[in-house]
């Protein structure tokens, strides 16, 4: 059995082993994961708005957005945000409406409590407006009149152009995602007995 010996490291020797030592560190080949800044984990890819309603209009607009993550995004959801929605020709005309869970819609990965987003997976949601402004005007009769149907009583305004924008979360942990402004051209309608109000 050979004894212990202490050994002293001298201070010529001790300059070299630290530069071996930075060179094997720095020349590992395994790397770190590339960093994801949360921002980038989802992209929008379409906003668009169609008139729906049976007796008057309502504005609905559509969302889509697809995870560009290259791994699964899953959490409760958390939707939060807002849709802006104005008349340029009108500054009353105007509302901010709530965006939330309420709005996701098919086909997204969504069971009441969870979302789930497989790479490349879109989400969905949409929001409809009465075409009631936040003063509670209602726009609709304001805007002219195209023609009227004689036996339906039905107004159907003249084309109005309208703007759209989003600004939401879907996830506690995943950035705002802003849209761009979306311009429409909103023709609506409604029933006879709206107007005489």
């Amino acid at each position: 059995m050979f004894p212990f010996q202490k050994v002293k490291i001298r201070g010529s020797l001790l300059a070299p082993l630290l530069i071996t030592g930075i060179i094997v560190l720095f020349t590992c080949e395994e790397s770190l994961p590339t960093y994801t800044d949360p921002r980038d984990l989802l992209a929008l890819t379409g906003m668009t708005a169609e008139v729906t309603g049976f007796q008057r209009s309502f504005l609905t607009v559509h969302i889509k957005g697809v995870n560009r993550y290259d791994d699964t995004l899953q959490d409760t959801a958390r939707v939060n945000g807002s849709l802006r929605i104005w008349f340029p020709s009108h500054d009353q005309w105007r509302i901010s409406l709530p965006i939330n869970n309420k709005n996701i819609e098919d086909p997204t990965q969504y069971n009441g409590l969870l979302f789930t987003l497989e790479p490349g997976d879109t989400f969905h949601l949409q929001i409809s407006w009465n075409l009631v402004a936040e003063d509670s005007t209602d726009i609709l009769p304001q805007i002219p009149v195209d023609y009227t149907g004689e036996r339906s009583g039905v107004h159907y305004s003249e084309p109005e152009p309208v703007n759209c924008q989003a600004e939401f979360s879907l996830f506690e942990q995943a950035g705002y995602l802003e849209s761009d402004i979306l311009e429409y051209e909103f023709a609506g309608f409604w029933k006879e007995a709206l107007s005489k109000r």
